[in-house]
């Protein structure tokens, strides 16, 4: 399986840099020479989560079914990689070239976003486009925050042209761009709109053109026009205008990496490779509009405050008082009963609330913006220490105590953008009745986060476990053949040792305890 998808991402090279395939070819020889393949291969859903930056060095290590055939293979393939790298342009780069230069002599200040999957073509670029007169930026999935940062300031101060892997690209906000060229695509449709958004945003003051690169007679070429056939017919039978309506959805998170495994031995069974992704999509864009009439702008949600949910608030307030009072060292206590108004949990609660009712409320204004009068908060929900089990949920309520589903978001980005015009005064301070209304209207509506939080990290949990088990299980086979029998009694206990931690922590690690705290809380004006 690990080595078809090193053969499509080879292929993909190709289409995308001479360079990319040639180094990523050369890394590729250095692995079956030193003999570092992998222990074993990538079932289809490690496949499924892999980012295409993760995923080439992942592919690299995969196990080799005959490495002197592949290395002689490899070598020969370097060789014509190397004389046409240094003989030929890539057809792609001179359009590239072309575009940019014919957009810049309309605008020489003009912002040019060049999106790209591999970074061995953006480096390929840079070197390249350097040379040939540009200023150029990159920015990539390797990049701390704080390279980030920097990249963000020189292209936007700077540079003319910035390039960016998807991995890389993720979060950004690039409106003060409108170009955006997708110098290689994505196997979803879908991450196309999600690059387009990285500049068609609120702040945005004119029309975002993008540049869309193929290579034609491919078969990369092929299915992505069958893709973009079907989904147009079914977005269409759906009632979905455009791509970006469901973009929020997990039509977004539909994984076409099998469609291009099996079309890449078999061309012409394309449409037919295509039948389950279809009914999945068909499936999710369904969905993705029952959700739509649940939140719509209209829709008064006070009635749903204080509905039932299954969570087991009790037991959880139990287990939490049982851990406070073991990490003390005290006797652990058995409680039969633990309200949320008892006054050793109240204070827990309290010291974990960063904002409350009895905080300073700030008032602001915004310039040139419908917005309504309201609370505009930001709540973070939290079922684990790592970054990956938090969420920063932006949450506005209107005067009326309406929640607006996706104001929220709307609002988070006008204060991120700073060309934004903020008047700030103090406000009152709202009642405790207010406040508490407040905080269960958003804990219901962070409610669907929170399931999908504990889903993914139960999931993680559960691969994670399942390798481990795995792993112990081929040790232990192997150690039942030590022939001396002191020694293999020593390891398979030492194992045995070892598989009971692994359960203990698993088990541990699927017990999920949500924190929801409010981070700040002002009044907007309208």
């Amino acid at each position: 399986m690990c080595l078809i998808f090193l053969l499509i991402i080879m292929q993909r090279m190709v289409t995308s840099s001479t360079a990319a395939v040639r180094q990523s070819l050369e890394r590729r020889l250095q692995v079956l020479k030193t003999q570092s393949t992998r222990i074993g291969s990538l079932t289809e859903e490690d496949l499924a989560e892999l980012d295409i930056e993760d995923g080439v060095e992942e592919a690299i290590e995969a196990m080799s079914l005959d490495i002197d055939t592949e290395i002689e293979e490899l070598e020969r393939i370097i060789a014509v990689a190397k004389q046409a790298e240094f003989q030929y342009p890539d057809v792609k780069v001179e359009k590239l070239v072309d575009t940019i230069d014919e957009i810049l002599s309309e605008d020489r200040d003009q912002k040019i976003i060049v999106f790209t999957e591999f970074v061995a073509t953006q480096a390929y670029l840079k070197k390249l486009l350097e040379n040939r007169g540009f200023t150029v930026t990159i920015l990539n999935g390797g990049m701390n925050i704080e390279e980030r940062n920097e990249a963000l300031l020189e292209f936007k101060t700077k540079s003319n042209i910035f390039i960016s892997t998807d991995a890389g690209g993720e979060g950004l906000n690039l409106q003060f761009s409108n170009i955006i060229i997708n110098y290689d695509l994505p196997w979803n449709p879908m991450k196309i709109e999600q690059r387009c958004g990285r500049a068609d945003r609120i702040g945005q003051q004119r029309d975002v053109h993008i540049y869309n690169f193929i290579i034609t007679d491919t078969v990369e070429c092929r299915v992505r026009e069958v893709l973009e056939e079907k989904l147009s017919v079914i977005l269409k039978e759906m009632g979905v205008d455009k791509y970006s309506d469901v973009l929020d959805s997990e039509v977004a998170e539909v994984d076409f990496t099998e469609v291009y495994m099996n079309s890449i031995g078999k061309p012409r069974s394309v449409e037919k490779n295509l039948y389950p992704v279809e009914s999945e999509v068909k499936q999710q864009v369904a969905n993705a509009q029952k959700y739509k009439d649940i939140i719509r702008e209209e829709k008064d949600l006070r009635s749903l405050v204080g509905t039932e949910s299954d969570f087991d608030v009790d037991g959880a307030l139990r287990q939490m008082m049982a851990y406070y009072e073991s990490w003390k060292g005290h006797d652990l206590r058995l409680i039969d009963r633990i309200s949320i108004n008892d006054v050793e949990i109240t204070k827990h609660l309290r010291t974990s609330i960063i904002q409350d009712h009895d905080s300073q409320l700030l008032s602001i204004g915004i310039k040139d913006f419908p917005n309504e009068a309201g609370y505009f908060m930001l709540w973070e929900l939290s079922i684990s220490d790592e970054e990956s089990g938090k969420r920063i949920i932006p949450i506005f309520v209107n005067e009326n105590f309406i929640l607006r589903p996706m104001a929220g978001k709307r609002l988070m980005d006008v204060f991120l953008d700073g060309n934004s015009k903020l008047t700030v005064k103090s406000a009152p301070n709202i009642s405790e009745e207010e406040y508490k209304k407040l905080e269960a209207m958003c804990m219901d509506f962070a409610y669907d986060t929170f399931v999908e939080l504990k889903d993914k990290q139960i999931q993680t949990k559960k691969e994670s476990y399942t390798k481990y088990m795995y792993a112990l299980q081929l040790r232990t086979e192997a150690a039942e053949h030590i022939g001396i029998e002191n020694i293999r009694r020593s390891r398979l206990a030492k194992l045995e040792r070892e598989k009971a931690a692994i359960e203990a922590e698993y088990k541990k690690g699927s017990q999920v305890y949500p924190d929801f705290r409010m981070m700040i809380m002002i009044r907007l004006e309208a």
